[in-house]
């Protein structure tokens, strides 16, 4: 879904209304879901816990191009919500921080890894001004 390579409008509905029931947060979506990461066992979070803004600005981008007219209101739904629930975190931790961050805490929303950090996270400035 992310690549937009998915045309099965069942199937993107179905991964829409995952993504917004397991892996989306009060700060953006989790990189995978607890459930899944439960699975894995007991190992290092760094790519299976945090907010990644790259994988994020992804979903944003799928939705908009694609998946609001492919999906319908569920779709815009999970859009309006994640693009607001990102931005806002993303501005609140560089209001707290001064910084942008490598990546973002799914339970608290504090920045993580590296900081400053201005490769993807800088997509938040495509993500306001809806530049797909």
């Amino acid at each position: 879904m992310l690549t937009m390579v998915l045309d099965d409008a069942e199937k993107a509905a179905a991964i829409v209304r995952m993504a917004d029931r397991e892996l989306l947060g009060q700060y953006g979506l989790q990189s995978l879901s607890n459930a899944s990461r439960k699975k894995l066992g007991k190992h290092d979070d760094y790519w299976t816990g945090p907010i990644w803004v790259n994988l994020n600005y992804l979903m944003l981008r799928a939705l908009k191009l694609k998946y609001i007219t492919l999906v319908g209101p569920e779709a815009q739904r999970l859009y309006d919500k994640l693009r607001a629930r990102l931005v806002q975190n993303i501005g609140s931790e560089f209001v707290r921080t001064g910084k942008l961050w490598e990546n973002y805490d799914y339970a608290t929303g504090r920045g993580r890894g590296t900081a400053p950090f201005t490769g993807w996270t800088t997509l938040v400035l495509a993500a306001i001004a809806e530049h797909f």
